[in-house]
């Protein structure tokens, strides 16, 4: 009985919650904090080919992004990815994003967004650095609840470009993901 209540309670919590946040988020002057979460099915490019193998990778992207105007957010995020093999050295990468975001107005709690990320990735090993141009798009949808927490779902295809100074043609990243993310806005 008393779990009954609880799910009725926090029913009627969400509910009221959407009718109160939903018509501030996406108003100008709101600043968005959050961060994602995202599955990636990576494939790697060689000398301007793609190889025919693929690998799996789960990546952590936290992201300011303050609205400028009504629906529209711009901001900046720190992707970063630590790998530490079982032997030999182990690789950091980072990349550091430009994010332009479009979030559509509706009457529900629901946001459809539009998003474009646009930086610059290295690579550091054994005392080398690659490095180049970082580009994404994403699309997906923001979820208000609670008041002022945001549930995102996307998905997202972003090329990294991996050139060493002898580089003649394209080496780096073609990856697709799928994110999840979760933020506040105030």
């Amino acid at each position: 009985m008393a779990s009954r209540l609880f799910i009725v309670l926090l029913m009627i919590l969400t509910v009221t919650s959407f009718s109160f946040s939903q018509s501030r988020f996406t108003k100008k002057g709101q600043l968005e904090v959050s961060g994602s979460l995202s599955y990636s099915n990576v494939t790697d490019v060689t000398g301007g080919k793609a190889s025919s193998g693929s690998m799996s990778y789960l990546f952590i992207l936290p992201s300011v992004q303050y609205f400028a105007a009504n629906g529209f957010e711009i901001g900046g995020a720190v992707e970063l990815m630590s790998i530490s093999p079982s032997s030999g050295d182990g690789i950091t990468d980072y990349t550091f994003y430009l994010i332009p975001t479009y979030n559509f107005k509706t009457n529900s709690e629901f946001f459809p967004y539009v998003q474009g990320q646009i930086g610059y990735t290295a690579t550091s090993s054994n005392n080398t650095t690659i490095s180049g141009l970082a580009w994404a798009l994403e699309t997906g949808v923001k979820m208000n609840f609670m008041g002022n927490g945001l549930i995102k779902f996307g998905f997202n295809y972003k090329q990294l470009t991996k050139n060493n100074d002898n580089s003649s043609s394209r080496n780096g990243m073609n990856i697709f993901s799928a994110a999840v993310g979760i933020g506040l806005f105030f």
